[in-house]
């Protein structure tokens, strides 16, 4: 099976999708309510988890290196959840690069790579963000 019958294969399933379109590559990204208590059970957990270490930030208790360690840390934990609730599929070259094809574990390596920090976050924004999911839906709803 390809990745483009496994992204068609997903799409029905999913009622509430948004295409990231970066030119040459598409990713395919739930909506974050989508990933039901599980999802939300995940995220809360790592606001606890990281709660008192963010504060010591905040207040210069921990040194830069410290904080590089830190956002390392949480860029892995954070990618781990997106690329389980979030990220549905992909298509096209990243960077200019063909991705292996879609699994957690492709999806967690490109997200925890710091140098694709921004994508992470445009994954993160575009999944919170409801005006995506309206958006994507009108255009199905054009095309049918």
């Amino acid at each position: 099976m390809t990745q483009e019958d496994k992204i068609e294969e997903v799409k029905p399933e999913m009622n509430d999708f948004a295409i990231a379109d970066y030119g040459d590559f598409e990713i395919y990204i739930k909506r974050a309510a989508a990933g039901g208590r599980e999802y939300s059970n995940k995220i809360a957990e790592l606001e606890v988890k990281y709660r008192r270490k963010n504060e010591m930030v905040k207040k210069g208790q921990i040194s830069d290196e410290g904080v590089a360690k830190l956002d390392a840390a949480k860029r892995a934990d954070y990618s781990i959840i997106a690329a389980k609730h979030i990220v549905a599929g992909w298509k096209g070259k990243f960077k200019g690069v063909d991705l292996p094809e879609f699994s957690e574990e492709a999806a967690v390596k490109l997200l925890s790579d710091p140098e694709n920090q921004l994508l992470f976050i445009d994954i993160m924004e575009t999944a919170a963000n409801s005006a995506s999911f309206e958006k994507e839906q009108d255009e199905i709803e054009i095309k049918n």
